[in-house]
């Protein structure tokens, strides 16, 4: 279906960015639909930051137009312009004397909302990204973690809800497993929120997770424009092969959920008898046994010669807490828990840890 001109929220025709005689940005057409999230990605140096900049005026462009919503934002007053736009970087910036509350607080103070107005929307802020307001709105920069502090910076960044998030490399310093906990955190927020994100990174792998569309750039131009699948599946050129990688099927599981996959499952409560679970047995290598409340507790196989009207209790093994998955989880995670684990099935569970379904390394190899 093509897209219509009022799905276009940012457009840029024919951008160009010159710093002296070196060419920064060349030629960049495009298209970012509302409610989208584009990653632009390549090497260093290849114009993704610029880009970036120039879509909030931080950096004008040499030559071209960049529009919002249809309208060339160089008739926007700059400070207008950047208050409607919501802007996250690597080092975060939170004013390190200022409170969270404080600090979340400053476009919409600058709009000249109402104070009860403004406080309840920091509190939303701070639910929205686990953040209990009862303990962060008075506590200071120094007193968070780096993954906390990002949180709050992404927070601010859309205190004053904007149409727009303009995202620099905003987990490039966190450790490899804060990292991936916001990613999927800001896949989660922006199906909430449908905000139109504009996400800057070097990492393949956090542009395939992330991006509903990818710009690959090389040497200040887009060299492909698609879906990450279509990139994994049909890359363009010899530099986006190569970028991506040739792991590419293992990429792709990093954008398939679990709970997308997964199958229903049968159990058995521990208080049955042995006789109720030998009829599942029958068909199946073993079961997942559960509590009353369906709360997983382990599993059983086909052992023969056990006595029908024990209660199944006495005879299944345990399951370690760590083990299952959620649905949240993605498929190359469920690959990894089955390879370290030696098993073809991982269970998956709610946060109660209650069964919900188990997925199977079979289904995986179909995708």
């Amino acid at each position: 279906m093509a897209t219509t001109q009022e799905e276009i929220l940012i457009r840029l025709d024919a951008v160009t960015k010159k710093f002296d005689n070196e060419t920064a940005v060349d030629q960049l057409t495009m298209e970012i639909e509302s409610g989208e999230l584009c990653v632009l990605i390549g090497l260093s140096g290849c114009g993704k930051s610029t880009t970036l900049k120039m879509i909030n005026r931080l950096i004008e462009p040499t030559s071209g137009d960049i529009f919002i919503n249809g309208e060339p934002i160089v008739g926007l007053k700059p400070e207008e312009l950047r208050r409607k736009i919501g802007y996250v970087i690597q080092s975060i910036g939170l004013f390190p004397h200022w409170t969270v509350e404080k600090n979340i607080a400053v476009v919409p103070n600058l709009l000249k909302w109402d104070q009860a107005r403004i406080k309840q929307r920091v509190s939303e802020l701070l639910e929205l990204f686990d953040l209990d307001p009862d303990l962060y709105l008075t506590k200071f920069p120094d007193q968070l973690s780096g993954g906390q502090a990002q949180r709050v910076g992404v927070a601010r960044a859309l205190a004053a809800d904007p149409d727009i998030l303009l995202m620099d490399e905003p987990f490039g310093a966190l450790d490899p497993i804060t990292r991936e906990t916001l990613q999927l955190e800001l896949v989660r927020v922006h199906k909430e929120l449908r905000k139109t994100i504009v996400f800057v990174t070097h990492d393949i792998d956090e542009g395939i997770r992330l991006a509903d569309k990818i710009a690959v750039m090389d040497k200040g131009r887009i060299v492909q424009f698609d879906t990450p699948e279509a990139i994994l599946i049909s890359p363009h050129n010899r530099f986006v092969h190569e970028f991506i990688g040739t792991d590419r099927g293992l990429r792709r599981l990093s954008r398939l959920s679990v709970g997308d996959h997964m199958k229903a499952v049968k159990s058995v409560p521990a208080s049955a008898t042995v006789g109720d679970a030998k009829y599942l047995l029958e068909r199946e290598k073993f079961i997942w046994i559960t509590d009353g409340e369906n709360r997983l507790q382990g599993w059983m196989d086909a052992t023969p010669d056990l006595p029908m009207s024990d209660r199944v209790e006495s005879y299944f093994i345990p399951i370690d807490s760590t083990f299952p998955l959620n649905e949240d989880n993605l498929l190359k995670e469920a690959v990894s828990r089955m390879l370290w684990q030696s098993v073809q099935t991982v269970p998956v569970v709610d946060k109660d840890f209650k069964l919900v379904g188990e997925i199977r390394f079979s289904d995986i190899l179909s995708e």
